[in-house]
């Protein structure tokens, strides 16, 4: 660039330095450029009349968006049934997905119920196992070698630690995670049947601006 435009190009600097040579001019330059962050970031905090960031724009867009597809889809929803006849198989299609979403739900909060027991009843006998290892390990070694008591003790412990691997395996794969797994299903299924319940009176009444 050269020096003329250069200096037309930053106005600003060109009112401060009058005609400064080459190298303080591409100095100050840079130290303009430098410094246009922070007054970017200045220029953001005085307000929305002033620069606001792109990341900021697309935020405010995208929540706008999804505010304006809701409503959309609330207001064409009921639209779409546009005679007697469609509101009375939508409402029967509706009846029907209540009544198994109601069956799965009972069969879901069982299913629930007996993985969260079976989980709390398996670290309790994990718990229980530690201590009776803890026990083993410190009453063998008061036991003469080669005795049929400490065989059987030892015994005794290696079907301990065998039980314990089984359990600790079975909670990582099947514990914890699965009943919230079984949980958060649970409770998707219920709002899916709010939903279907919510919606056969809205039906109805469509049917009846219909008559």
């Amino acid at each position: 660039m050269k020096r003329a435009e250069t200096q037309e190009a930053f106005p600003d600097l060109r009112r401060k330095m009058g005609n400064p040579s080459e190298n303080r001019l591409i100095f100050l330059i840079c130290a303009d450029l430098k410094n246009r962050p922070a007054q970017i970031k200045k220029e953001e905090r005085k307000g929305p009349h002033t620069f606001a960031s792109p990341v900021r724009l697309r935020k405010v867009r995208k929540s706008a968006g999804n505010k304006n597809q809701l409503k959309k889809m609330s207001d064409l929803s009921l639209q779409l049934l546009t005679t007697k006849e469609d509101c009375d198989k939508y409402k029967a299609k509706l009846l029907t997905d209540k009544s198994d979403l109601e069956l799965r739900i009972a069969n879901m909060g069982k299913s629930s119920t007996t993985s969260s027991d079976n989980t709390k009843e398996k670290k309790e006998e994990v718990s229980a196992i530690d201590s009776q290892i803890v026990a083993y390990q410190n009453f063998i070694p008061t036991l003469a070698t080669g005795t049929p008591k400490r065989n059987d003790a030892v015994i005794e412990l290696s079907a301990l630690n065998h039980r314990r691997l089984i359990l600790t395996t079975d909670l990582d794969e099947n514990g914890v995670f699965k009943v919230l797994d079984k949980e958060m299903n649970l409770q998707k299924t219920i709002s899916d049947l709010q939903i279907v319940t919510d919606t056969i009176p809205k039906v109805e009444a469509r049917k009846a601006e219909l008559a």
